[in-house]
């Protein structure tokens, strides 16, 4: 239905309609009553009235610019979600317009490009966030082969066109992985998150003074082994863990793999970086007569919702996400000042699953 349509229908101007559905009834110089302009949109929703952002935007260039919500396809979204509900809610409160767009592990230049395309100046990231640094993160950088060469390359490369994209795309990458790359890094970035090197030893001390060690765990930071190495015996306790599908089914395949593991490495607590990788090892273990925690403590990552309601409410890391997502969007928005850096608290939230 369009402009003119709705009009017809309703026995009123083209005008009258157009100001109402773009919200200007307000403006003194239209003298349009609030509940005739209700009434408009009303019938215009009703009837499948879609208005032209694009054309819109092109109207009018004082238009504020769409904010960014881009997430990660691959890992860490679980934990992201209710931050990204939140700053949708923000946003919606505030009648700010969002593009809500996903990337590609070494494509993000990609959709910071798309974005970009979209008049977006401000983009909020949510999912785990890496900066490349030989120095810093020399870990991620490791080739061992002809396809992590490739990876690795193409990773650098994306990251090369990231930095150059225009100074005026601010990003706010909220579970930032520090510390930042020696050089400084991207130039308008602020970067927000834990610090996982320093989160994985408290974590791994407490495991160790509760004496519920040995540990195995995913890999994180690839320096795992010499965070508290009196508690990971073994480089084979640190066990890789693929993203690309089902996270529970990728649980339960971690879990047959750390059974046959404990043949030879009797651990006694898994540590891993996904409530939802957690709860398909659980129910691994369970189903093979496992106890948890008295045979095996089980801690996951991201203290999801879902995670005190899993066969066995699961003991999990909460990070600060979500408990500062209002001041990221306010930000991003315009109406609030941030610090470049911020490092969030964490917390180890005990269940069932293990407990000090």
């Amino acid at each position: 239905m369009t402009i003119k349509e709705i009009a017809e229908k309703l026995g009123l101007s083209r005008s009258t309609v157009s100001i109402c559905l773009a919200g200007r009834e307000g403006d003194p110089r239209f003298c349009i009553r609030p509940e005739k302009a209700q009434m408009i949109r009303e019938f215009a929703r009703k009837n499948g009235y879609v208005p032209n952002l694009a054309a819109r935007r092109l109207r009018s260039r004082s238009m504020e610019p769409p904010i960014g919500l881009l997430f990660s396809r691959r890992t860490g979204i679980e934990k992201s979600l209710p931050a990204m509900r939140e700053a949708m809610d923000i946003l919606e409160a505030h009648d700010r317009e969002y593009v809500t767009v996903g990337y590609k592990e070494r494509k993000i230049s990609d959709s910071l490009a798309l974005l970009k395309s979209m008049n977006v100046q401000n983009v909020i990231i949510f999912g785990t966030f890496v900066e490349p640094c030989p120095i810093h993160h020399a870990d991620t950088g490791m080739i061992r082969d002809a396809e992590s060469e490739r990876r690795v390359n193409e990773w650098y490369q994306d990251w090369n066109i990231c930095r150059k994209l225009s100074p005026d795309l601010t990003l706010y990458a909220t579970d930032y992985r520090f510390p930042a790359p020696a050089d400084g890094g991207r130039e308008n970035m602020y970067r927000l998150g834990i610090n996982h090197q320093e989160m994985m030893i408290e974590i791994l001390t407490k495991i160790k003074e509760a004496g519920k060690g040995p540990v195995a765990v995913s890999r994180w930071i690839g320096i795992e082994h010499s965070l508290v190495p009196e508690l990971i015996e073994d480089e084979s306790l640190i066990l890789e863990v693929c993203f690309d599908g089902n996270r529970f089914e990728e649980g339960r395949r971690q879990g047959r793999k750390l059974l046959e593991l404990r043949r030879k490495h009797p651990f006694r607590t898994v540590f891993f970086g996904n409530d939802f990788l957690a709860a398909g090892i659980m129910t691994e273990f369970l189903e093979q007569g496992i106890r948890i925690p008295e045979d095996i403590g089980v801690i996951g990552f991201g203290n999801d919702e879902a995670a005190e309601y899993f066969r066995v409410p699961l003991s999990s890391v909460k990070c600060g996400v979500w408990d500062h997502t209002r001041e990221i969007v306010e930000a991003a928005m315009g109406i609030r000042e941030l610090s470049e850096t911020i490092v969030f608290p964490y917390e180890l939230v005990c269940r069932e699953s293990f407990k000090l």
